[in-house]
């Protein structure tokens, strides 16, 4: 890959500030109220710099995508790669999800947020692309496991349930913990210990799954640990630095 020249530089610093900018803008009023007119008046350049960079709000909408996209990614490859069983690189990957929601709350809720029909259709082509490249990417990492554990043995599809609907509730089951824990809205969860409560939810969709080794037959407290204190340390460090600040 050829190297970026200093116009090309200059060009993907000022978008990354205006994505800044249109997250911050979202975050506090919410996704449906980002204007072009908001981010034009609350950045330092004109609007036909902006629109040289985005088609429309639909277009910088996926322009946030894709930055949450392509973030998640790198975490997921990682989990990927950790060197351990098939039920350990499972665990990973929600692991990983899991401190994207920590480290990025904002980006985690914007790659719901931001997938509606009308942002899929008047983004730009290009964009859109971007998106659906990364989409697939992420969904053939989560899926990966799996499917080697379906060929090892370590993980059997019930007669009645086929491996799409198993991906998928994997999937459902992983958003739905690291939204609720992320959620301001779930009070009762802060009297709780959230990293123990993630784990155990873990376990238990793992468990359903019949993912092989089960929870009471390996103890993968080490492995939550090991993660946690050494592979994802570089990660959780982001956090760790917010709230000394």
């Amino acid at each position: 890959m050829s190297e970026l020249t200093k116009a090309e530089q200059k060009r993907q610093a000022r978008e990354e500030e205006l994505i800044d900018l249109a997250l911050e803008i979202a975050t506090k009023e919410g996704f449906g109220a980002l204007t072009m007119e908001k981010l034009t008046s609350r950045s330092n350049y004109s609007k036909g710099t902006i629109y040289n960079h985005f088609a429309n709000k639909e277009d910088c909408l996926s322009a946030i995508t894709a930055r949450a996209g392509a973030k998640l990614f790198h975490l997921f490859s990682k989990a990927a790669a950790y060197p351990g069983s098939l039920r350990e690189k499972a665990l990973a990957s929600h692991y990983s999800y899991y401190i994207f929601s920590l480290i990025e709350p904002e980006l985690f809720m914007a790659l719901l947020a931001t997938k509606t029909q009308e942002v899929r259709e008047k983004s730009s082509e290009e964009r859109m692309c971007l998106c659906n490249q990364l989409d697939t990417s992420i969904t053939n990492l989560c899926e990966q496991t799996m499917r080697m554990a379906l060929e090892a043995g370590d993980l059997k599809l019930r007669d009645s349930i086929d491996f799409e609907s198993l991906s998928f509730a994997n999937w459902a089951g992983a958003f739905g913990m690291n939204a609720l824990i992320t959620s301001v809205q779930a009070v009762a969860i802060e009297k709780m210990r959230k990293d123990d409560l993630i784990f155990n939810s873990i376990n238990i969709l793992l468990d359903g799954m019949n993912f092989h080794p089960l929870s009471d037959q390996y103890n993968y407290k080490n492995t939550w640990q090991t993660l946690r204190e050494d592979y994802f340390a570089e990660e959780l460090q982001t956090i760790n630095n917010e709230a000394i600040s």
